[in-house]
């Protein structure tokens, strides 16, 4: 079953996000899990975790997807853009990705969300997941570039 993190569970999903940075191809600097789980625990304990915080996962810890709401600067629209989503390679094939989107999307609408932005940014199976995006009904609009400074 797809639900949101508990705080007592964060511990249970080091395997999984370890799993993630030894996979993911955009980020370089050294998994910090003394970090991950200071920055979760600051959300997931704060008031502004169900109105602004969406981090879901699953009863095996085989997935987590982090999402978060921001108020359009220049229109009248609240946006969710997912941050991470991540589906351990043992649980990939099966309806996970479209159980996590699913529930995002639910979560969306609840919180009066006008627009819905995700996408591909760690290099894990590019292809695979544009195809996933686009069979559930998400338009490519964005083309991003990164520069790392120091």
């Amino acid at each position: 079953m797809i639900r949101p993190i508990l705080l007592s569970e964060i511990d249970n999903i080091k395997p999984l996000l370890e799993e993630f940075y030894l996979e993911q191809k955009a980020y370089k600097e050294v998994f910090d899990w003394n970090y991950i789980y200071n920055n979760l625990y600051t959300i997931i304990s704060s008031s502004i975790y169900n109105n602004s915080y969406l981090i879901l996962t699953d009863d095996i810890y085989s997935c987590i997807f982090i999402a978060h709401i921001s108020t359009n600067l220049l229109l009248p629209i609240r946006e969710a853009y997912e941050d991470y989503i991540f589906i351990t390679t043992k649980a990939r094939g099966s309806a996970t990705f479209l159980r996590l989107m699913l529930k995002y999307e639910a979560w969306c609408i609840e919180n009066d969300i006008k627009y819905i932005n995700a996408g591909e940014g760690t290099r894990i199976m590019t292809d695979k997941v544009k195809d996933l995006y686009t069979r559930f009904g998400y338009s490519q609009y964005y083309s991003g570039f990164k520069k790392e400074l120091n």
